[in-house]
């Protein structure tokens, strides 16, 4: 169940991101994943053409509405902000339909099916990809 609240979903954020840093790199992101899964979702909030614009954690948190797009940018910056030391590589791929996260060049992929950290996705399949290291300077 989402938080019904700005200030719980920051709390129940914060406990994310703790419960995480320390975990597995698969565990960390079946966690992540699981968590993001629950937020209400719309069909359209994001586009991925203007991802300058988009919110920071803590906005996309008060904003309260996530399409898919919004969910990976969510699992994105939750990754971000725990530095896992497994994670070499980290961006929101958009394909034709829905969008991802790619972790470590496809190892793993995120917001693809549920309960799964792996992807039958070939790189081919994405119209756009932004590296996530353009969102880590946003946080910085």
């Amino acid at each position: 169940m989402w938080p019904a609240s700005y200030e719980d979903a920051l709390s129940e954020w914060s406990a994310l991101r703790t419960q995480t840093s320390d975990l597995e790199l698969a565990d960390a992101l079946h966690t992540i994943q699981n968590w993001w899964q629950h937020a209400p979702l719309v069909e359209h909030y994001l586009h991925v053409a203007d991802y300058e614009d988009w919110p920071l954690p803590w906005d996309l948190l008060a904003d309260n509405t996530f399409c898919d797009l919004a969910i990976s940018l969510g699992m994105c910056y939750t990754l971000l902000l725990i530095k896992h030391k497994d994670i070499n590589s980290l961006c929101i791929c958009q394909t034709a339909n829905y969008s991802v996260v790619d972790i470590n060049g496809g190892q793993y992929t995120l917001n693809d099916q549920p309960g799964s950290i792996t992807s039958d996705i070939d790189e081919s399949e994405y119209k756009y990809s932004i590296d996530c290291e353009y969102f880590r300077c946003k946080l910085n």
